[in-house]
């Protein structure tokens, strides 16, 4: 970052009183304080009011600093600076705050463009430009947009008057061999935009478009507005349409999300791409990090790791979900279970799996899968990393059966009478029977897990038959009081919870 860029962002502010002082040009990391006696470094912009550079002038030699509340300047002053006239210093520093961050942010997206979405790129982009930017392909359907350019373009491509302008527009056509940040003109309101031609194998693929900005310093704006751009063309040449990073393109994650809201495949081409058919059998996978992992600020990074953990997979971003659909067809990966608890030791992560499935249909209910997988894993086997649906699906099943009617309705009240007996005979007929059941009914080995006599477990089953009145040896019985005993569990450890 330098002066005239900040003198850029401040004007957006309000604060534009300023006038610039160089020294020579120079960059700089982060603002703060001068403090006495310290040795002042030229990567820092040192935030001070004229008395302050008055008294560390000779101190601040080489430096760069801002200063608030106006400034007399004179030769003597061997700095750069930016001087903000009737500016308050708290003021100034909590902009300060705001712009470093978005500047990082938009840095790291710059530097990184191959690992993110362009939607990420442009809404980091839009506290530098402060327009409305988008990437529109061949097809007038957005590849991208920031928040400001879908406030006033809420439709998913052109309107057909924009279309029809456009395909009979001669100069439109011309452009897209150009090679260079040019301006084009809407015929249709007159709107003046700054355009950069993505290209995708060397050929025309989309155009990165922002609203020119009416402002005094277009020089920054169009330097900012170019690096953008040449990101953006870096992260079209890593993805475009099929990826050779690992990661999925952004048009193919467009038809996986359709998929898993229920509907079918708008461009099977896009998906064709990476060789998914209907044949295939696939499986839905979904991630979630603990709170205190810093998701938000490394969403594409995360999501690169998984895609590459699990390979002919796609993953996709719900707010702090990764819904990451898996390709079991085409997977080469035999046994993932331990590389799988490794990553999701490491960051802090859980993981419900649903059941595998084939074709391009019904894939919201494998999302489901997941999702209940992940909260009744996570209510029963805390100390657990994934969760298979399978092995939760009769759990599931018995919390759906208990949604309409509470617990107590449903399970047999043989097992409240043999609890109400035990608690006043000092008995225990209600784990008596629950082994007896596991044992698939037989007295010698429910005798040998309780350490009892065979003819114990006789007595005890007799006087269970004469204060219930069951019968165990039929299976819609046995089965009944089998699953009232895990409701009863479940309910418990939930009370306890």
């Amino acid at each position: 970052m330098d002066l005239k860029y900040l003198q850029y962002q401040l004007s957006y502010y309000g604060m534009k009183k300023s006038k610039l002082q160089y020294r020579k040009k120079q960059e700089f990391d982060k603002f703060g304080f001068y403090e006495n006696g310290t040795l002042a470094d030229n990567r820092i912009l040192y935030v001070i009011d004229e008395e302050e550079l008055k008294q560390y002038a000779g101190n601040l030699k080489g430096c760069v600093v801002l200063i608030t509340g106006g400034c007399r300047w004179t030769e003597e002053y061997a700095c750069s600076a930016l001087i903000l006239e009737d500016a308050h210093k708290n003021r100034v520093c909590n902009l300060l705050a705001e712009i470093f961050l978005s500047y990082e942010k938009w840095k790291f997206a710059v530097s990184n463009a191959e690992l993110l979405l362009p939607d990420t790129i442009l809404d980091v982009t839009s506290p530098i430009l402060h327009t409305a930017m988008t990437v529109i392909n061949n097809s007038y359907n957005y590849l991208a947009r920031n928040e400001m350019y879908r406030a006033v373009m809420q439709q998913d491509s052109f309107t057909d008057e924009d279309i029809d302008n456009l395909v009979w527009d001669e100069a439109f056509y011309l452009c897209q061999n150009r090679t260079d940040v040019y301006e084009y003109q809407m015929k249709t309101d007159g709107m003046r935009m700054l355009c950069y031609n993505i290209l995708y194998e060397k050929k025309y693929y989309a155009r990165f478009i922002a609203t020119r900005s009416e402002t005094e310093y277009f020089d920054v704006f169009m330097k900012y507005f170019t690096v953008t751009a040449e990101a953006l063309q870096i992260h079209f040449n890593e993805q475009g349409i099929a990826s050779r990073t690992g990661v999925k393109s952004w048009d193919f994650c467009e038809q996986i999300q359709d998929i898993l809201k229920g509907h079918p495949p708008a461009h099977r081409y896009v998906i064709g791409q990476y060789k998914w058919n209907e044949s295939h059998t696939y499986q839905v996978i979904l991630f979630q990090f603990a709170e205190k992992y810093p998701v938000s600020t490394g969403k594409e990074y995360l999501r690169q790791k998984i895609e590459t953990l699990l390979q002919d997979s796609c993953v996709i971003i719900q707010d702090t979900d990764y819904i990451c659909v898996r390709n079991l067809s085409l997977s080469k990966e035999t046994d993932l279970h331990g590389e799988l608890a490794l990553f999701l030791r490491e960051n802090i992560a859980k993981a419900g799996i649903s059941n595998t499935f084939t074709g391009f249909h019904n894939w919201e209910v494998y999302e489901k899968q997941a999702y209940d997988a992940m909260e009744i894993g996570r209510e029963t086997d805390t100390h657990f990393w994934y969760y298979y649906f399978q092995d939760y699906a009769f759990a599931i099943m018995l919390r759906e059966c208990t949604g309409r009617y509470p617990a107590k309705e449903l399970i047999s009240p043989a097992l409240i009478m043999l609890r109400n007996y035990d608690h006043t005979h000092r008995t225990s007929l209600y784990s008596t029977l629950k082994v007896y059941l596991e044992q698939n009914c037989s007295a010698t080995h429910t005798a040998k897990i309780l350490y009892i006599q065979r003819s114990s477990v006789l007595k005890r089953m007799e006087k269970i038959k004469q204060i219930t009145g069951i019968r165990p040896d039929s299976c819609e019985e046995k089965v009944y009081i089998m699953v009232s005993y895990y409701i009863l569990e479940q309910a418990e450890k939930l009370q306890k919870q």
